[in-house]
């Protein structure tokens, strides 16, 4: 006997196609809490621009060079040297001519670059890993006052200025790919000129005396006096703003929802559908305007980020050690801190194992 004959009623699962059922409104996966958007202060902007006015900075700031490494062999654009301060006036011919001078080397673990006192001579570019800088405190014990990596450099003044000791000691943390330029091999750059050598000196020079008049951040020293002795001069002094100051035109975030006349007409209950897709949308528009103050290359907070203000984790994952390090660079009232989810769960893991409160 077939089971359509001992069937005595109709199935619940065929029933629930002709009832009412208890719906929740249409829900979106990719809706996060936004904290951004509500913590980050809100400016009015007239006209549709923002203009960051700021004083002038006379001496071109630090940037990381990017280096490719390639079947052992590491390479970087030419221009990036610009990225030095100390050779971002150097003529063309002479940046060109030291890119193509730069060697390759593999350097181990805990291998010391630089010796403090001694004159070593050469410009290093880290490529792959990373090294810390030591300098002896007042104790005669090494210090740690820097941690560089991939794309920073050191050694710049050593290369350039002749007959001058280190003032610090590099020693590798991690195995490193470097790329080098020895004293000799940038000799050899300027006498294939005389014209090279006369116009390396006068850049090299023009800096030094530039960086004598400037502060740490590049700006040109305000000049003043203090005390209570009579007769003194008092210096004249201004404060110069930048010419091409920084702006940031209006960016919008838009698009087109369609709604058919029947979907609207018909299917509007228990949900309204046209309120339904324009509250998802405005959702989707909230969630990229957060996505665009994160990663916008003109304006995102990664991209903005000052060069000076990064740091290097010591040991991988994100210590406290870290945080303390950061807290001493951005120490102006810092509201908050971004960070990806998964540097968050190490520094968790960090605190966990060394038994910090968080």
């Amino acid at each position: 006997m077939s089971d359509n004959l001992l069937q005595r009623s109709v199935t619940t699962a065929v029933a629930r196609n002709l009832a009412n059922t208890t719906k929740t409104s249409p829900k979106m996966t990719s809706i996060t809490p936004r904290w951004l958007l509500s913590l980050l202060p809100w400016v009015q902007v007239d006209g549709g621009t923002y203009r960051v006015n700021r004083t002038k900075v006379e001496l071109s700031k630090a940037a990381r060079i990017g280096v490719d490494v390639s079947g052992g062999v590491a390479s970087f654009a030419p221009e990036s040297l610009r990225g030095v301060p100390l050779f971002s006036g150097l003529p063309d011919g002479v940046v060109s001519r030291m890119a193509s001078r730069f060697k390759t080397e593999e350097v181990s673990l805990g291998n010391k670059l630089i010796v403090e006192g001694e004159d070593r001579s050469k410009f290093f570019i880290i490529a792959q890993g990373q090294v810390e800088v030591l300098s002896k405190g007042i104790h005669g014990s090494d210090l740690r006052i820097a941690l560089l990596s991939d794309g920073e450099y050191f050694g710049e003044s050593d290369l350039v200025l002749d007959n001058r000791p280190s003032d610090v000691t590099v020693r590798t943390t991690t195995p490193c790919v470097l790329v080098t330029l020895s004293r000799k091999d940038l000799d050899g750059v300027l006498e294939e000129s005389g014209n090279l050598r006369e116009d390396f000196n006068r850049a090299i020079k023009e800096h030094m005396d530039l960086r004598s008049t400037v502060n740490r951040y590049g700006e040109r020293n305000i000049d003043l006096v203090s005390g209570f002795a009579e007769n003194v001069e008092i210096p004249e002094t201004f404060v110069d703003y930048s010419s091409s100051p920084r702006e940031y035109s209006l960016s919008s975030v838009q698009t087109v929802v369609r709604v058919h006349t029947r979907v609207s007409d018909l299917y509007n209950g228990p949900f309204n559908q046209l309120e339904e897709q324009m509250r998802l949308t405005i959702e989707g528009i909230k969630e990229r305007q957060e996505w665009e103050l994160i990663n916008n290359k003109k304006f995102g907070l990664i991209n903005s980020v000052d060069p000076a203000m990064r740091i290097s984790t010591r040991y991988g994952a994100p210590t406290p050690d870290d945080l303390d390090e950061l807290l001493a660079l951005v120490w102006k009232k810092p509201a908050f801190f971004l960070a990806h989810p998964k540097a968050i769960a190490a520094f968790e893991r960090e605190c966990t194992w060394r038994g910090v409160p968080r």
